[in-house]
């Protein structure tokens, strides 16, 4: 994957090792996963060096399904806010900005109703009055 990126992105290794301030045959290890002491700051410098940027995602099995869930939410908030800033990038791009749109509106029309139904379900166990769950989705469905 690292080879197609560096040959996609028009890059030699000699490239990529000077930006990294390396020697070229670090990234030839790099690239075959041969280098058993490879470390995270290596992959990091080297797609830095391709101009691209990197996240981690930790997920810890053992914390709480409302705590998982919860950073779930805030991972899926940052990359609808990235995906808000890509669309101002090509604003006077109506074709793409439409595109955008649409995937948004799906991507929350999808976890409205997915929220809804486990939350019946979760009510079905709980016996919460359904006028309150409905009060409670009404803001959230009314702005589609």
């Amino acid at each position: 994957m690292l080879i197609n990126l560096r040959i996609d992105k028009g890059f030699t290794q000699t490239q990529v090792a000077d930006a990294m301030q390396c020697n070229p045959s670090k990234i030839s290890k790099i690239e075959s996963g041969t280098d058993l002491t490879l470390k995270w700051v290596d992959v990091v410098g080297y797609l830095d060096a391709l101009g691209m940027s990197t996240s981690l995602v930790a997920d810890d099995t053992r914390l709480p399904a409302a705590s998982r869930i919860k950073q779930c939410v805030f991972r899926i908030h940052d990359l609808m806010e990235s995906l808000v800033d890509l669309a101002k990038e090509v604003d006077d791009d109506t074709d793409i900005t439409k595109k955008i749109h649409q995937f948004y509106g799906e991507v929350l029309l999808n976890f409205l109703s997915r929220f809804e139904d486990s939350y019946a379900r979760l009510n079905s166990v709980l016996k919460v009055p359904e006028r309150e769950i409905r009060s409670l989705l009404n803001p959230c469905l009314t702005r589609q």
